[in-house]
């Protein structure tokens, strides 16, 4: 099955109360994003810029995420996907965080997988849509959350007529192999 990503989160989208530095979590840079305040806050980054070609078939959605705490142990209560940020799927819960700080010591967490919708059903559209997000709450009463960066792999399948290479990857349109022949004279 082909499989698209790992995409770094390309924006920040609603802070709640309570989260700092949300822009620190794009991208795949080691810097910080603090959640200080209220458990039940979340925020939300987007714009994973997938470009899945219609009629595929969604068949999976990992997210991976770095994160650590400074003080008190701490964990994100909850991580979602959705289609937007009122569109959510199940909550998974990535359980407690390892005492460190933004950095080398943080661990890497995976949730979902190749075969886990997330309790939604899925089109490319809304995939590749910039709207596509995922949702972290936090429980840092006490501490610091440290998010340091967010990742997305979508596992599909190909939709009739598409064409794989040997690895599983696209065939640009009209390209029959991905081996070329160059003829000189």
């Amino acid at each position: 099955m082909p499989v698209s990503g790992p995409n770094f989160a390309g924006a920040v989208g609603t802070q709640g109360a309570g989260w700092t530095l949300g822009a620190n979590a794009v991208g795949s840079v080691e810097t910080s994003c603090a959640e200080n305040a209220d458990t039940a806050n979340a925020a939300f980054w987007n714009t994973y810029g997938f470009a899945i070609p219609t009629g595929n078939t969604i068949n999976g959605i990992q997210v991976e995420f770095k994160a650590s705490w400074d003080a008190d142990p701490r964990l994100i209560s909850t991580v979602n996907v959705g289609k937007n940020e009122t569109t959510l799927g199940t909550a998974k819960v990535p359980g407690a965080l390892p005492e460190a700080v933004c950095g080398a010591g943080q661990t890497i967490f995976s949730l979902g997988g190749g075969a886990d919708l997330w309790g939604l059903t899925w089109t490319p559209a809304e995939i590749n849509a910039a709207s596509f997000t995922a949702r972290f709450a936090g429980d840092a009463v006490g501490g610091s959350i440290f998010l340091n960066w967010i990742r997305i792999t979508i596992t599909h399948t190909a939709g009739a007529g598409a064409l794989l290479g040997d690895e599983g990857e696209y065939l640009p349109r009209g390209q029959t192999s991905e081996f070329v022949t160059t003829v000189y004279s």
